[in-house]
């Protein structure tokens, strides 16, 4: 029998990548953060430290995350170079880049074959960082990893992905085990603040916990 529901959650991924591209490509188009910009060095630093905290002494860190040499996004870079800054500064060795050269108005996602393959390759203590949204793999790849110890994934999930993924189906299929989540946006009120929001009025960080038993989510606070 296919697996109907990892054929839906391919679907929801497009839809919420694409919006997630969009909104990233508003925020990096300013080489300056302005004072509302998204804070890019938390996200990076949030990220960093879900890696810190999985993998092991000697444990391999691949990182997946956009290309930026032809369509720059200054707050793209920020996050990536704080995140490798934080792993520098806890003493870890550099992290292996996959670059993906995509038009940034063109839906995020991770390359299935690629995960795929340093999957498959990975060893327990291992840590495989995505920020381009979850990674899904289809049920024919999913197949061929088995139930062997490998690497665990940590995924930022911009824009809509946490409300229209199925993230706890994903994390249930050993293929997501942290994230850094945005929040559902609370209609503002009032006068507009001049303040720039905090990390944590923006986006929350998710564990292995909260993502398979489904607390992660802003109304399960």
């Amino acid at each position: 029998m296919r697996d109907h529901r990892g054929i839906q959650a391919v679907s929801l991924l497009a839809t919420a990548a694409g919006a997630a591209a969009m909104v990233l490509f508003a925020v990096s188009r300013n080489v300056a953060p302005s004072d509302d910009a998204v804070p890019a060095a938390e996200i990076g630093q949030a990220l960093a430290a879900e890696t810190l905290s999985r993998v092991a002494p000697g444990g391999r860190v691949v990182v997946f995350a956009r290309d930026t040499s032809e369509f720059p996004q200054p707050s793209a870079d920020l996050a990536l170079s704080a995140f490798r800054g934080a792993l520098a500064k806890a003493g870890h060795a550099e992290a292996t880049l996959r670059l993906v050269a995509e038009d940034p108005l063109r839906p995020l996602r991770v390359p299935e074959g690629d995960v795929f393959d340093i999957l498959r390759r990975s060893k327990a203590g291992d840590v495989v960082v995505s920020f381009l949204g979850p990674a899904l793999l289809s049920e024919e790849q999913r197949n061929a990893l088995g139930d062997g110890p490998r690497a665990s994934v940590v995924a930022f999930c911009p824009g809509a992905i946490p409300a229209v993924m199925d993230l706890r189906r994903i994390a249930g299929m050993g293929l997501l085990h942290g994230a850094v989540l945005a929040r559902t946006p609370v209609p503002a009120t009032g006068k507009p603040s001049d303040r720039r929001p905090a990390f944590d009025t923006l986006y929350r960080r998710a564990d292995a916990k909260s993502l398979l038993e489904g607390t992660f989510m802003d109304n399960a606070r």
